[in-house]
């Protein structure tokens, strides 16, 4: 009787992108133009975020301040008709906004200063809620990721999201195992 080997299956890697909107879609003079209710899009820097979620397979969520003006379930069909092909799976929480979250953080460290809310801290309890990512990378102009500033591509808001971006957010994916994950209220 002769034996196969067992088929060996890969399980894949959920990786997620998390996305800003200005300055990273869009650039200085992506207004020019732009319709009333439309998101700002210009479409070279579209393509490039296509271009590294068809390399990378992420998924995205939204951590743009777009997302306090609508849920991410209307931002992502927004999106899709500029181009998006990848598949938009959640936003990040609003925390400023969240009596409860804010309550527990009281609890537990005492003061909360709002000017010390960074959105890093925002990705950072969307990771502790999602523990099925295995791999991130954060695309933003602005750099208030606090401990996560390592898996950060740190977009020039003046040409939006480049070529070089991309290489340097494929690099980062598989570092990301190791970054903290867990809630910023308990571990601020």
């Amino acid at each position: 009787m002769q034996h196969r080997p067992l088929a060996v299956f890969e399980v894949p890697v959920l990786r997620v992108l998390f996305l800003d909107i200005d300055g990273v879609l869009n650039h200085y003079n992506t207004y020019d133009g732009c319709q009333p209710g439309r998101i700002p899009v210009a479409p070279e820097c579209m393509a490039r975020l296509n271009n590294l979620v068809e390399r990378s397979g992420a998924k995205v969520v939204i951590s743009s301040s777009w997302r306090k003006f609508a849920a991410w379930t209307e931002l992502a069909p927004a999106l899709a008709r500029e181009g998006l092909v990848a598949e938009v799976i959640g936003e990040t929480p609003d925390l400023i906004n969240d009596p409860v979250w804010l309550a527990e953080w009281k609890s537990r460290n005492g003061t909360f200063y709002y000017e010390r809310l960074e959105r890093g801290h925002e990705i950072r309890q969307w990771l502790a809620d999602h523990p099925e990512v295995e791999e991130f990378v954060i695309l933003d102009d602005g750099n208030d990721m606090g401990v996560l500033l390592p898996w950060l591509v740190l977009t020039d808001p003046l040409h939006g999201l480049q070529y070089r971006d991309i290489d340097v957010a494929l690099g980062l994916f598989p570092h990301s195992r190791t970054a903290p994950r867990r809630s910023p209220i308990v571990d601020p």
